[in-house]
């Protein structure tokens, strides 16, 4: 099969689509009829033949083909050979499609109509199995120019593995079909040639080449969208919010529709963003707001917002308004906040890399946890006009003690005295004449530390000493912290809370306001790394719930909905 017979046959058919004026019949001719001088092949199958002998076709099937069917039908039909799809989407022209007819040079045929030469043809094609595999089911779009965009994202709103073939319709619909693959992902294909006929105004067939452009979006990662979806996922809230405020207008300019659904989202991102950053107080009037404002939706809120955001900090600038009666007597509110700021030490290592910000953050954490242990020894009685309980709790409002002695205590003592040289003193806290509280710790403290690695007992020296070293270390020193100081540090933190929920004097229901789990039931599991097994929300709502909770899914496309 030579060049020369291709071009003889080439100019054979369009002689033929000059004289006949069903388009059913140009068509059949084209791909349906088998010519002897072409090896029996048609037109069409001698053309990609040819093409691919040449090394001018290089792309992978597919499963759904966008086509944009314009005037000239023949390149669509070498992009249906070459992609193989089992779903074929045309986007037709809704002002229809100019036919020769009868006693006019032309006459136009509604989108449908014209659709149905389409179907035909790939009818055909499907019977010639050596063209293509199978019989595609064809979805029809009618659209205006301007619209093709959002048709596209309803069109393929479910669908996988697209190519979008720009070759045919009208600019305007190319550019809008070409934006819409480059926002989604999908593949974008272009049937080109390499040779032209002067004289009949038309490329010719063999010389084709069906090759995919490339796609900005994947490769320079332009899509703001994106990055909002990843910085979300992460949960640099804030970053995330600056950057949807920045996109929101020229969003809107473009897809005004979209305008509610940005504003929405944008409340929801600043109320992650201030539960992250600790401020439940905001963080609940924002959810409370969310909750009215969005059709009344109902999500879960994360635990510490929920049971603690109404009784929480206030400020007013750099002025405190409101403090909180201290956690450390509540099983339940200890236990809710201790969940959340270990699930934030995850994500510190895990999404930021900050290792000194969640080793520093662990020491805290595990101070907090050893003052629960503390007030859960002191009895709730008056001794000497003192009310014990009351009175340690009013002072931690201020001041906490050592937290070396706080471990020391409870490690060597079972009798332990809080007051003026005694076991736990803190300043200010009880004068020289003023009675000490002496409390009873039944059992010494399991050494837990030496579940980690980096801190157990070592060379006469308490794994928990070996710790706040490192800890006071990494405060006051400007070296950076490494990776295994951290993962140690959420060890050393995760092994005192579960050793603390296993020695409480209180009920062994763990009841957080969202769940009531026995402690045998969550602290049976490995917890490295890994959120505490108990009902604690201490996550935000995963990103394909949030865009559909806000409706912003109604115009992102599927990859930029999804959470991963």
């Amino acid at each position: 099969m030579t060049e020369n017979i291709l071009k003889r046959e080439t100019e054979s058919y369009w002689a033929y689509t000059q004289c006949e004026s069903s388009i059913d019949k140009v068509i059949c001719r084209y791909i349906g009829e088998g010519i002897d001088d072409l090896n029996g092949k048609s037109l069409l199958e001698a053309e990609i033949a040819y093409a691919r002998n040449k090394n001018n076709i290089e792309v992978e099937t597919c499963d759904t083909l966008v086509l944009l069917v314009g005037l000239s039908l023949e390149p669509l039909l070498q992009s249906i050979c070459v992609y193989k799809p089992q779903k074929i989407i045309l986007a037709l022209n809704e002002d229809g499609y100019p036919v020769p007819a009868k006693g006019a040079r032309y006459d136009t045929e509604e989108p449908s109509v014209f659709a149905k030469h389409m179907e035909i043809a790939v009818n055909t094609l499907a019977a010639a199995a050596k063209i293509l595999d199978v019989k595609p089911k064809i979805d029809c779009s009618p659209t205006k120019d301007n619209e093709v965009f959002k048709t596209l994202v309803k069109a393929l709103h479910e669908e996988a593995n697209v190519v979008i073939d720009i070759t045919g319709g009208k600019k305007s619909m190319v550019t809008s079909a070409f934006l819409y693959a480059a926002f989604s992902g999908a593949r974008i294909s272009y049937v080109d040639f390499d040779l032209y006929s002067v004289n009949n105004r038309r490329p010719w067939g063999y010389s084709c080449k069906i090759g995919e452009l490339d796609n900005p979006y994947q490769d320079f990662s332009l899509r703001e969208w994106e990055k909002i979806r990843v910085l979300y996922n992460k949960y640099q809230f804030n970053e995330a919010f600056q950057l949807l405020t920045d996109i929101k207008d020229p969003m809107i300019k473009e897809l005004p529709e979209s305008e509610k659904p940005i504003e929405n989202l944008i409340k929801f991102i600043k109320f992650y963003d201030q539960w992250n950053i600790g401020d439940f107080r905001s963080a609940k009037r924002a959810a409370d707001r969310l909750q009215e404002e969005i059709g009344k939706c109902k999500f879960r809120l994360p635990s510490a917002v929920e049971i603690l955001g109404d009784h929480w900090y206030e400020f007013n600038d750099d002025t405190i308004l409101h403090t909180p009666d201290p956690i450390y007597d509540n099983l339940a509110k200890l236990t809710v906040y201790v969940c959340d700021e270990m699930a934030r030490i995850e994500r510190l290592i895990n999404y930021n890399e900050d290792y000194r910000s969640a080793f520093l953050r662990a020491g805290g954490v595990s101070e907090i946890i050893m003052l629960g242990r503390l007030l859960d020894l002191v009895e709730n009685k008056v001794e000497n006009e003192v009310d014990a309980k009351m009175d340690l709790l009013n002072k931690l409002k201020e001041r906490t003690p050592d937290a070396i002695m706080v471990l020391n205590a409870f490690l060597n003592k079972k009798e332990i005295t809080i007051g003026y040289k005694g076991d736990i003193e803190f300043y200010g806290y009880r004068k020289k004449n003023d009675p000490k509280i002496v409390v009873t710790n039944e059992t010494l403290m399991d050494p837990w530390w030496q579940k980690t690695d980096m801190f157990k007992d070592e060379n006469n020296k308490k794994g928990y000493e070996i710790f706040l070293d490192k800890r006071n270390e990494a405060a006051h020193k400007y070296f950076p912290v490494p990776r295994r100081w951290a993962e140690e540090g959420f060890k050393f933190v995760m092994a005192n809370f579960e050793d603390f929920l296993d020695q409480v004097k209180d009920d062994p229901v763990v009841n957080c306001g969202t769940c009531a789990l026995r402690r045998s039931e969550h602290l049976s599991q490995p917890h490295f790394l890994q959120p505490i097994r108990m009902n604690c929300c201490t996550y935000a709502l995963p990103w394909s719930e949030l865009c559909k909770l806000c409706k912003v899914d109604c115009f992102l496309t599927p990859n930029l909905r999804r959470d991963e």
